[in-house]
C-alpha cells in the first residue's frame, strides 16, 4: 500500500489518498467529521465495492487519527 502526499487547496479539509494495487481512492472531510468518513468507507468495504476492503478503511482511520490537531501543526497528508 503506497501513500501519496496531497496538496490541500482548503486548509480546513483533511484529504487522504489511498493506493492499493490498481485502485486509488481520495477521501476528504472537515475536521471533526473523520468518524463519519471512516464509517462510510467501512460500509463500502463491507459491501465489497470498488476494491476497497476493511484493511483500507482501517488505514484511513489511522491516518485521520494521526492528523495534527492544531493549525500550527497542520501538515499536508
Amino acid at each position: 500500500m503506497a501513500r501519496n502526499r496531497e496538496r490541500q487547496s482548503n486548509p480546513d479539509l483533511r484529504i487522504v489518498t489511498l493506493v492499493h494495487g490498481k485502485h486509488q481512492w481520495r477521501f476528504g472531510c472537515a475536521p471533526g467529521e473523520e468518524r463519519l468518513l471512516v464509517t462510510a468507507a467501512a460500509r463500502i468495504a463491507m459491501e465489497g465495492r470498488d476494491g476497497l476492503d476493511l484493511a483500507d478503511a482501517a488505514i484511513l482511520a489511522r491516518r485521520l487519527d494521526a492528523w495534527p490537531a492544531g493549525p500550527e501543526k497542520r501538515e499536508t497528508h
